[in-house]
Order: structure tokens, then sequence, then C-alpha cells
């Protein structure tokens, strides 16, 4: 039986990026945000470039004039500090060279002014090149009315020159205004540019915070991108992988690309293919033996009824068995009283030898005894001996003392000690003695006991005899259950017989369930999983 293949859509043509591998998606993965972040930082480098540049440039500018500025007030405060001194000293005692000093200070004062006027030209600045002109000529007017005011002090003294002195002070307020708002100007120009600096910069910060957040949404686009193209094709993989394991062969997966997933999804195809044949193989094979089994169920159901007639002579043999179960019963229970008699015995016999333990031990106390009393004796002799030696003492010692009688006295004290000790020696004699005689009467009494327990035991060895004599009669009943049961036994050998040739039968069958076992073995064998054990 095979099973039936679904048919499966037409899968769309992939783009050239799907059927990139996995190795190059990754690295566009990376080598986008780099580029991007490269591209941006290089816009970032040459906008700051060229902003340091302009910078550099008008702040070296400005701040050049700004200060050429201050020298043209400078100059002007120079002429007037020159021209003052030649009028108050009149020349005099060689502070005549004020004339001279003015006059640098002029050239040097018309030498920033076309310098002025050159930058100003560049520049276009045709309002502050006018306000440059006016102040260059307001000093031409301030310079004549000092130096005509100066010699006036200088030849006239005080009263002529005091007579010129307000055109001056005229000349040098109006001169001196024009060139406060012309530097003035100038100031107000340099910080407007240093502003406009700074706008820039806030510009490029703005800019550069605004690229940023666009390459973020682009990197994460190009993430989103490249890491779809990956999962969906790998959670295709899994819902394939998914429906195998359940079983579910009808449906093959179509890969839409050609990268590692792709080739991973048409070997699963491959493979699915591979278990749906296995799977219909395997189901033929199951028809087969269905088949077998069928024959086999039948010869069994003979064999069930052989069984049948074996059990018939089995409750025979149950009924023979029950009548040996009793008599065995007959000398289990005879065999128990046989057991306690000989326990019986057994006690008897454990008494004798406690009894003979005991006559054994006071052997023993005897033997003890004679031992002690043998010392005793022996100590009993030492002491007359040594007596008998202080007595020759004395003897000797009274007579050479004569009337110096004192180691006479000495002897007849330790006679009376030797003397004191044999009489103690003496009567422990007496009451060992007396002791022999009591543990002698003590044996006589256990050898009594002895003849006793004795008479017990043979006593017990009569009954355990007629205990074996019954169960010799038992034995006898037993052999006439054990014909029977041989006659049952033949009984069922010939059903025995029988069994054989349906086990042979049996065997049949199972060599045919085996054949197909080898095919479908044969079919298993198309997969190769590694670290698997073989199929036999």
């Amino acid at each position: 039986m095979h099973t039936q293949h679904s048919p499966s859509a037409p899968a769309a043509r992939p783009g050239a990026f799907a059927n990139l591998s996995i190795r190059k998606k990754l690295l566009l993965n990376a080598v986008i945000p780099l580029l991007l972040l490269g591209a941006f930082a290089v816009w970032l480098w040459g906008g700051l470039t060229d902003m340091q540049h302009r910078v550099s440039e008008q702040v070296t500018a400005k701040v050049q004039f700004a200060l050429l500025a201050k020298d043209l007030e400078r100059n002007v405060v120079q002429v007037q500090q020159f021209l003052s001194d030649v009028s108050a000293t009149r020349g005099q005692d060689g502070l005549d060279d004020g004339f001279k000093l003015a006059g640098d200070n002029r050239s040097e004062f018309l030498a920033n002014v076309e310098r002025f006027r050159g930058y100003l030209k560049d520049q276009h600045a045709d309002g502050q090149l006018q306000a440059l002109e006016a102040v260059a000529t307001h000093f031409e007017v301030y310079f004549k009315a000092g130096v005509e005011m100066a010699h006036a002090y200088v030849d006239g003294g005080p009263e002529q020159g005091n007579k010129l002195m307000p055109n001056f002070d005229k000349a040098s307020e109006t001169l001196q205004d024009g060139l406060d708002a012309f530097v003035k100007d100038e100031i107000t120009k340099m910080d407007a540019d240093v502003a406009g600096v700074g706008d820039q910069a806030t510009w490029i910060k703005q800019a550069a915070l605004v690229l940023s957040l666009c390459v973020g949404v682009l990197v994460l686009l190009a993430s989103f991108a490249i890491g779809g193209s990956v999962l969906r094709p790998v959670q295709l993989a899994a819902d394939v992988a998914s429906r195998i394991a359940q079983g579910d062969l009808r449906r093959r997966a179509i890969p839409k690309t050609t990268d590692e997933i792709g080739v991973m999804l048409s070997l699963m195809g491959t493979m699915q293919e591979s278990l749906r044949d296995l799977v219909s193989q395997v189901q033929l094979g199951i028809d087969q033996v269905g088949t077998a089994s069928s024959d086999l169920a039948l010869a069994n159901g003979e064999l069930s009824a052989r069984n049948e007639r074996q059990a018939a002579a089995l409750e025979q043999t149950s009924a023979s068995m029950q009548q040996l179960g009793e008599t065995v019963s007959h000398n289990a229970a005879n065999a128990d009283s046989a057991n306690r008699l000989a326990q019986q015995a057994c006690e008897v016999a454990l008494s004798g030898g406690q009894v003979v333990a005991e006559v054994v031990d006071t052997m023993k106390g005897i033997n003890e005894t004679s031992r002690r009393v043998s010392e005793i004796v022996g100590v009993i002799d030492g002491i007359a001996f040594q007596t008998n030696i202080l007595a020759l003492n004395a003897a000797v010692e009274a007579a050479r003392a004569g009337e110096q009688g004192r180691g006479f006295a000495v002897v007849a004290t330790e006679v009376r000690v030797l003397a004191g000790r044999c009489t103690g020696a003496a009567r422990e004699i007496r009451q060992l003695i007396s002791s022999s005689v009591q543990q002698l009467d003590s044996g006589t009494a256990l050898v009594t006991r002895a003849g006793v327990t004795m008479g017990d035991v043979v006593s017990s060895i009569e009954r355990v005899t007629q205990v074996v004599r019954e169960i010799s009669e038992a034995g006898r009943q037993q052999s006439a259950s054990v014909s029977e049961v041989a006659q049952a036994v033949a009984l069922m050998d010939e059903a025995t017989q029988q069994n054989a040739a349906l086990v042979d039968q049996t065997a049949a069958a199972a060599e045919t369930l085996k054949g197909q076992a080898q095919h479908l073995v044969q079919a298993v064998r198309v997969f190769n999983l590694d670290g698997s054990v073989a199929l036999a």
C-alpha cells in the first residue's frame, strides 16, 4: 500500500539575495553597517575639516583687523600725546622730536588705513569702506589742526596756542567719534562671524544626530531583512521536521532558496521520500506477517485442544499427587516426632556432657588440693630444718656465752616463731584434707547422676526406633502412589509427542515471519544513522 503524494504549488523564483549563503548574508549584516558608518564618518570628517579651515581663516582675519582697528586708536592717541608734549615744552631742551614721532604715527595710521581699505574691498563691505574713508579724512583734519596748534605753542607760546586748541579738540572729538564707531563695528562683525561659526557647529551636530539615527534605522532594517531571510527558511525547516516527527509524510517542502537552508530542505525532502517508500514496504510486510500470524493462530487452536486432554490427565495426576501429599504429610509428622525425640536425646547427651565436665572440674580441684598439701608439707620440712639449725646455734651460743645469754634469748625467739608457722601449716593441712574429702563426695554424687542420665538416653533411643518403623510403613504407601503417578506421566508423554508436531508447524510459520523480518531490516538499512547499531 502506497501513500498518495499531495501536489506542491510551484515555487516563486527566488531573488539573488535569497540565494546567497548564510555566511555571506551574515557578512553583509556586518559590512553594511560598517559601510554606512564609514560614509557617515567621512562626511563628518569633511564637514569638521571645512569648518576648521573657515574658522581658522575668519578668526585670523577678524582678530588681525580688530587688532588693526585698535592700532588706529593707538596712532590717534600717540599723535595727540606727542603734539601735546611739543606744545607743553615748546620744543625746548631738545624736546622738539614730537613732530617727527607724530608724523611717524600718522604714516603708520595711513598704512593701516590702506590695509583696511584693501581688506574691505575684498570683502565688498562698502558701508565699512565709507566709514573708513571718513575716519581717514577726519584724521587728516585732526593731524593738521594738531600740528598747527603745536607750532603756535612753540612759536607764540600759550597765548597763540590756546587760540588753536579748540579747533584741535573739535577735530579730535570728531575723529574719535568716527573711529570709535568704526572699531565697534569691526568688533561686532567679528563677534557675528564667531557666532556664525558656532551656528555652523550646531548645525553639524544636529545633522550628525539625524544621520546617526538614519544610519541606525538603516542598520536595523538591514538586520531585520537579513535575519528574516535566514530565520524564515529555518522556521520552514523546523516545521517540516515537526511534521515528519509526527508521522505526516504527505507534503514535501519545496525550497525557495539555494543557500545552506535550501540545500537542507532539499535533503529533507529526499529523506521524506525515502521514509514514504520505507513505510509502504513496511505496510506490505505487515500484511504478509498478518497472514502468517493467522496460520499460526489456527495451529495454536489445535494445540489448545490437545492441551485440554493433557489437562485432564494432569487432573488425575493431581489426585494421585494429593494422596501422595497426604502420605508425605504423615511422614512429615513422624519425622517431626523423630526430630523432637532426637532433640531430647541431644539435650540428654548435653546434660551428660555437663556432668562429665563437672566431674572433671572436681578432679582438677582434688589435684589442686593435693598440690597445695605438697607445698605446705615442703614448708613444714623447711621450717623443721631451720628449727634444727637454730637449736644448734642456740646450743653453741649458750656454751660460749656463759653469763651473757642474750644470743640464746634471740635464738629462742626465732624458734618460737618457727614453731608458730609450723602450727599454722599443720592447721591448713587439716583444712585441705577436709576439702578433699568433700570434693570426693561431690564426685561420687555426680557419677550417680551420670548413670541416671545414660538411662534416659537409652530410653530415648528405643522410642526413636519405633518412629523409624512407622516411617518405613509410610514409605510403602508412597511407593503405591508413585506407580499411579507413573501412569499419568505416560499420558502426558503422549500429549507431549502430539505437541511436538504442532511445534514443527509453528516453526514453519516462524520461519516465514523471519523472512519478512529480514526484508524489513533490508528496507530500514537504506538509512545510515551515525552511532546506531545495524539491525540484524
